[in-house]
């Protein structure tokens, strides 16, 4: 199985701000992408920390639990709060970013062999990033539209 991923900044945007991000880990064959709300406080930087915690803690349930997402929301707010310690910025724009947050859609995925033919693919999806599984150059199914 291959999976094939790409993205691309904004027009007249570095690449150090494209506020895509996308994660694969071949061994335990989960993987991730969210794509960064625009009008939101350092999307870029929030897009790569949703995704890196997906793949360091996947979803195991179909339905994962309010305490658990607090949890795992929680860990991924105290890491984008220590970025951007690590941004100096002017207190005035801390206050505005704390205060407006950052925001990012998300799709995360989790691959489970259940024999040699056969896989289940477990998905997560909030906002509109998309999947698509193509199998012989031919559309099998799409996620989550």
């Amino acid at each position: 199985m291959k999976i094939r991923t790409f993205t691309i900044q904004k027009i007249n945007e570095p690449k150090e701000f494209n506020q895509d991000y996308i994660g694969v880990d071949d061994k335990n064959r989960v993987f991730a992408i969210a794509d960064g709300v625009t009008t939101s406080a350092f999307p870029e930087i929030w897009s790569k920390i949703i995704v890196n915690s997906f793949l360091d803690n996947p979803f195991n349930e179909e339905k994962p639990s309010r305490s658990f997402l607090e949890n795992w929301l929680g860990n991924a707010s105290k890491q984008f709060e220590s970025e951007l310690s690590k941004l100096n910025l002017d207190p005035f724009i801390m206050n505005l970013t704390r205060d407006k947050g950052a925001a990012t859609t998300f799709l995360g995925c989790h691959i489970i062999d259940k024999n040699k033919k056969w896989k289940k693919i477990k998905m997560w999806a909030i906002g509109d990033s998309n999947i698509f599984l193509i199998k012989k150059n031919k559309l099998k199914n799409l996620f989550p539209i």
